[in-house]
């Protein structure tokens, strides 16, 4: 399992290059299919219904509290910044 977290390491650098340094679209889509690909295999080698754990993590996204940040729409898990202090 270690050597395909290296795996996505990589391919999530070679996405991060397509798009910092403006390569064409089909290139950055083959880098995300590459991507995909070891995604799923994760899944297939580690047993579990990819499918169904992407509903359930999108089922609790909308579960939580958005944002707009510089004009985007964000979901993260916010901290309370006034109890960091």
């Amino acid at each position: 399992m270690t050597h395909r977290i290296a795996l996505m390491a990589e391919e999530l650098g070679e996405i991060s290059a397509c798009v910092t340094k403006g390569r064409p679209a089909d290139e950055l889509a083959e880098e995300v299919a590459d991507l995909f690909i070891l995604v799923i295999g994760t899944a297939i080698a580690a047993k579990f219904d990819l499918n169904r754990a992407f509903w359930d993590k999108m089922e609790r996204l909308m579960q939580r509290e958005s944002r707009v940040i510089n004009g985007t729409t964000r979901v993260s898990e916010f901290r309370d910044q006034s109890k960091d202090s």
